[in-house]
């Protein structure tokens, strides 16, 4: 009996120095977000606006690509497909101008659900009234196992 109880409390001990030993947390993480324009005379979507070579920011308002809102994807990895593990995780994004006038545009929480067969989900938030200052994205996954803030800035600026 005393052999068993002692495999199972270094087995115990050997599962949680794994754990602190820079192997990554079970459990779901955000792993990206994309950004991208809402062209209102087209329907259609831009390239992602916070790809480094992004380079059109200026007056997104105007012209015949013109846009007044912005559809931020949140990818979150590490979801288990079978999600009844009690484990209840939610994501959390704030949208924040950063121009003359800063306000929040956009406080949202979505619950995480089951993700496909890679463990993947991808989750929609929609920012109206982007366009003429920066705006500033916070997304934080909220949980068990709370994860770092992932921080982006989308640089919309308007002029002559």
């Amino acid at each position: 009996m005393l052999p068993t109880v002692s495999f199972v409390l270094l087995f115990a001990l050997g599962a949680a120095a794994g754990a602190d030993a820079g192997q990554p947390p079970p459990g779901p993480v955000v792993s990206a977000i994309r950004a991208q324009l809402f062209q209102n005379k087209s329907g259609q979507l831009s390239e992602n606006v916070l790809d480094p070579k992004y380079r059109g920011g200026w007056n997104t308002i105007a012209g015949p690509n013109a846009t007044n809102a912005t559809l931020i994807v949140v990818v979150v990895s590490g979801v288990r497909a079978d999600y009844d593990s009690g484990q209840k995780y939610s994501v959390k994004l704030v949208a924040r101008e950063t121009g003359r006038s800063p306000k929040v545009l956009l406080s949202s929480t979505q619950s995480v659900p089951a993700s496909d067969d890679r463990g993947m989900i991808y989750l929609p938030f929609l920012i109206y009234q982007t366009g003429c200052s920066p705006v500033h994205v916070s997304v934080v996954l909220i949980g068990p196992q709370r994860g770092k803030p992932l921080e982006r800035t989308m640089a919309f600026a308007c002029g002559e």
